[in-house]
């Protein structure tokens, strides 16, 4: 009976959180969509950071690129993403039974921005599972293998995760030294891949020397995330002075982390999720009451959120885009962008300059490269000046580019688009094309544009 009952649980996460990723149209957008197009590019044997410009390790694409190999239609990547949320909410099962049911809710409570399929999840993911061996008192080399994956994952927040093992059993050589070799195993492996792939340097230059790029050119200080962060850690500290024993405050506390230099609505949720761990496991209210009223509300949320979904959503019913759920406006941007990308690559080499590159290139089965992510602080060190560099090296090329993003980030500022890099070419290009969407340059060819 019990494992009938546990069933229905997972089941019910399950096809809550699959709804939730095809029909929320917020959450498949920008962030989405690029990790999808890394977990493409994997799937397509591409080598990352040398083909490709991840700035994070790339775990949860390499383990999402899986189901790619069988389709690389977007609804197996929601799929997936979706048994990792049902899998992280066993594990908090396990440790709290009814009361893991606040997971659902506070993934819930901001407009499901936590359900979005990135890196970050998984960051979450694995700390969950951290926090559930901590509890039962597992192997430490089961500890520290998973410490690594944290690393592998997002090495920029999952390096800081190891610092609670150190706080706590510093004294405790032992223990150290098996956490230790159990985080060295799956680095190392990475780095022997690494090197297989001669991608070291490139994987040093996106991942470490790149970050000064990003930081300077995507900080991003929204006050109300700000301060709300600052409130949570706030709460945070407190918990860990009144439970100095207990070391969930202190992952809990370096999981903020994920918050800058970006302190932005996406990043707030996981980190507002990752908080109410530590509520869940204070919290002393009935369970059946909790397990009610995190299902009513969380359906309540999905309701009242679902208006406002434009009326006009449809399917795409594009190749590999099946089961994207989008408004009429950006199916025409879609479908304007990939008409204009088959029209030109019967003439030559194209580049799309748009966040929506990823869903091209899926579309027409195609490799990626470089402009994958286009973002500033997405190219490695001095990524500006590098990837004019890489330019002026271009022969014949079609350039796409997404004219709202550029004028955008243009006019007002505050955005991520590289538009440095589309100044360098509308200098240096010939206009030959202009939709609603997108004006299409001529870069090199019988005469370079310089």
């Amino acid at each position: 009976m019990k494992f009938f009952k546990n069933s229905l649980n997972y089941i019910f996460i399950f096809l809550f959180s699959l709804t939730i990723l095809i029909f929320i149209t917020t959450i498949n957008e920008y962030d989405a969509i690029w990790n999808y197009g890394f977990s493409y590019a994997f799937s397509k044997g591409q080598i990352p950071f040398k083909e490709f410009n991840s700035i994070t390790p790339g775990l949860y694409s390499f383990l999402t690129s899986l189901g790619l190999l069988i389709s690389k239609n977007n609804i197996i990547f929601l799929i997936e993403h979706s048994i990792l949320i049902t899998i992280a909410f066993h594990f908090l099962y396990k440790l709290y039974e009814d009361k893991a049911w606040l997971f659902l809710f506070f993934m819930c409570i901001y407009y499901f921005y936590a359900f979005t399929p990135t890196y970050n999840f998984l960051l979450l993911f694995f700390l969950i599972i951290v926090i559930y061996l901590e509890r039962i008192k597992a192997n430490d080399y089961l500890i520290g293998l998973f410490l690594g994956l944290l690393i592998l994952t997002k090495h920029t927040v999952g390096i800081f995760l190891i610092i609670p093992s150190l706080i706590f059993y510093f004294n405790n050589k032992k223990k150290i030294f098996k956490r230790t070799i159990g985080i060295l195993i799956p680095c190392s492996i990475f780095i022997i891949y690494l090197l297989l792939n001669n991608a070291l340097l490139e994987f040093l230059n996106l991942c470490f020397f790149g970050l000064l790029d990003f930081g300077k050119n995507n900080g991003d200080y929204k006050i109300f995330y700000l301060v709300g962060t600052s409130i949570l850690l706030i709460l945070n500290l407190l918990y860990i002075r009144k439970n100095k024993d207990d070391i969930l405050g202190y992952y809990i506390l370096f999981f903020s982390l994920i918050m800058p230099p970006i302190f932005s609505y996406y990043h707030f949720s996981y980190y507002l999720v990752a908080f109410s761990l530590l509520l869940i496991n204070k919290i002393n209210i009935n369970k059946k009451l909790i397990k009610d009223f995190s299902i009513i509300s969380s359906l309540m949320f999905f309701l009242i959120y679902n208006r406002a979904i434009p009326s006009d959503c449809k399917f795409l019913k594009l190749n590999n885009f099946n089961f994207s759920y989008v408004s009429v406006y950006k199916e025409h941007k879609i479908v304007d962008s990939n008409n204009l990308y088959k029209k030109y690559k019967k003439k030559g080499n194209v580049k799309i300059l748009s966040s929506i590159n990823p869903i091209i290139t899926a579309i027409n089965n195609d490799e990626t490269d470089y402009f994958l992510v286009f973002l500033n602080g997405n190219f490695g060190y001095n990524g500006i000046e590098e990837m004019n560099k890489k330019i002026k090296k271009f022969k014949k090329t079609y350039f796409i580019i997404d004219v709202k993003e550029y004028e955008s980030v243009k006019k007002y500022g505050g955005g991520q688009y590289a538009v440095e890099i589309v100044d360098y070419i509308i200098k240096n290009s010939k206009l030959i094309e202009k939709t609603e969407e997108f004006k299409v340059f001529l870069y090199g060819g019988s005469k370079n544009y310089e």
